[in-house]
């Protein structure tokens, strides 16, 4: 297959973090699957960015688990809620 991404968005809540069944939560924990998931992306060179309706400040905790770069700046799409 020659087809490759430039760009993958990942939402946060519900996707990157799993729901929590019958609660309405979200488990802020990213699974091994999850983890090694973005890894293979980003070892293939392709960037990852958060696709998200929280704040910066509410996604440290992502970028941390994941391990994603910071520099030069949070890669994070904020999408506006309605």
């Amino acid at each position: 297959m020659s087809w490759r991404p430039k760009l993958v968005a990942l939402d946060i809540d519900g996707t990157l973090y799993a729901n929590v069944p019958s609660t309405g939560a979200v488990a802020e924990e990213i699974s091994p699957r999850v983890y090694e998931a973005v890894h293979r992306v980003t070892d293939a060179g392709v960037p990852v960015v958060l696709a998200t309706g929280r704040s910066t400040f509410g996604i440290t905790g992502v970028l941390q688990q994941l391990g994603l770069p910071r520099e030069p700046g949070p890669q994070v799409l904020t999408v506006a809620r309605n």
